[in-house]
Parts: structure tokens; sequence; C-alpha cells
């Protein structure tokens, strides 16, 4: 299982609202310029000179209206690790760009306007499952499954729990798809937070591996079945193909078959 991205904690806590019924109208609408003052970066003389150049991130990511808390969150990470501040500068570098391209992917696929914020929530949960391996297109596939009414909150579900899915190590292929569905027609958001303990489950009890895992519980529920109602029909289905054959026995006690 892959090593959990650090930033996904602060996805869980940007995007939990998401997870419920809906997000507030205002929170899929804001207007970038009503974003939140400027986070602080911590006071470490070890960042040094580069200080200056994290200052001048941190401030360009909130004048375009983008989750600069998690620059932040990063670089506070990066020194409690005791990482060298010329590889957190790097990272932050790379993290602030990954958060731009995302954002233009999302305004994009959601038809956002020039003034309208992407949720913090969506942009740190995709960005994070971008990080983790999920490529572009599943992004994609995931926003146009999540358009329509409430379509910002719809796709922060989804991309929660791809970014859960991508960090665990399971296989994004077909996930966007799957994820947008389910998160359109569950505005409650439980069959969402079920599918990782579904996972889960096969992979503890039927020695599966995350591959197989995954195909067995999306083809479950491309057939309509919730998580919980998928693993009890692929573990009785394993079930039943590991008894005894009819004939089996009598194959090896008599040799070949006449």
């Amino acid at each position: 299982m892959r090593k959990r991205a650090s930033i996904f904690g602060l996805v869980l806590t940007l995007g939990f609202s998401a997870l419920g019924p809906g997000l507030a109208s205002a929170q899929d609408t804001a207007p970038a310029a009503t974003a939140a003052t400027s986070p602080t970066l911590p006071d470490d003389p070890r960042l040094g000179s580069a200080r200056a150049e994290l200052e001048a991130l941190v401030a360009s990511l909130v004048a375009a209206g983008l989750p600069a808390e998690l620059v932040v969150t990063k670089t506070r990470e990066g020194l409690a690790k005791r990482i060298p501040v010329a590889r957190i500068l790097v990272a932050a570098r790379k993290l602030g760009a990954d958060l731009a391209d995302v954002d233009a992917l999302v305004r994009a696929g959601l038809g956002l306007r020039g003034t309208e914020r992407v949720p913090p929530g969506l942009l740190a949960a995709l960005t994070d499952a971008r990080a983790a391996g999920a490529p572009s297109d599943e992004l994609k596939t995931l926003l146009a499954k999540s358009a329509g009414k409430g379509a910002a909150a719809v796709a922060t579900r989804a991309a929660i729990a791809l970014a859960d899915l991508a960090v665990r190590g399971y296989p994004t292929k077909g996930a966007g798809a799957l994820l947008g569905s389910m998160a359109r027609a569950d505005a409650s958001g439980r069959k969402l937070l079920r599918l990782t303990a579904a996972l889960e489950t096969l992979r503890s009890a039927e020695g599966m591996s995350a591959a197989q895992a995954f195909d067995s519980v999306r083809d479950a529920l491309s057939n309509g079945a919730d998580p919980d109602s998928a693993v009890k029909k692929i573990t009785a289905g394993s079930t039943r193909g590991k008894s005894t054959a009819p004939g089996q026995n009598r194959l090896k006690l008599h040799g070949k078959p006449r």
C-alpha cells in the first residue's frame, strides 16, 4: 500500500462538509476576491533565503484564489521531518503549479466563471489524487459525471474518495466515472464513505490484490449494488467457487473419467 500523500488530512478537513447532503451555494460561487488572508509560514530560521520565495508563492496563490494553506502545511511538515530546505522549496513550487493546473481543469470541467472560486476541498482532493497517480483524464471524467445541480459539492465528494483510493494504491483507471456517478446518485455520501472499507474487506478476507478488489467492486457497483452488498455478493461467489465441484473426488479416486 502506498504511503498516504502528506496533504490528505487537510483534504479531509477542507472537504468534509461536501460529504454531507450538500455544500452551501455561496461556497460554490464565492469570488476569488473574498479569499482568506495570506496564511503565515513558520517562523523558522532554517528557511533562510528560501522564505522570500515561499512568501511570494503563498501571496500569488492567495491572489489567485487558490488554497495557499497547502503550501504552508507542506513547508511545516518538511521542517518537522528535517527535510532540506532546498527540497521543501522544490516541493512547494510543484504544489503551487499543480494547484494552478487543477484549478484550470476544474473551471473548464464545471464551467465556472472567472470570478468564481473553486471550493478548496475539491481543489486539494484532485491535486492530491493526481499527485498519487490519478491521470488528468480520470479527473476530467469525474468532473463530467458530477455536472448538474450542485456540481461542485458532488465533485468534491467524488474527488475526496478518488484521493483516498489513489493514496492507498488502488488503480484509478475507470474510477473517475464510477465515483462521479456514485456521488451524483448518493447525496448523503454514505456509499462513497463505505467504498474503501469494502475494498479493504475484500483484500483481507479474500486475499485479493488492490486491482482485483477494485475491479470486482466496480463491476458490482455498476450493476446497482451498494458497497456492502457488493462485498457480500463477491465473497458468496468466492465461497461457492472454492467448494468441491461435483465429481472432483471421483476424478481423484478413479483417475481420468471414462
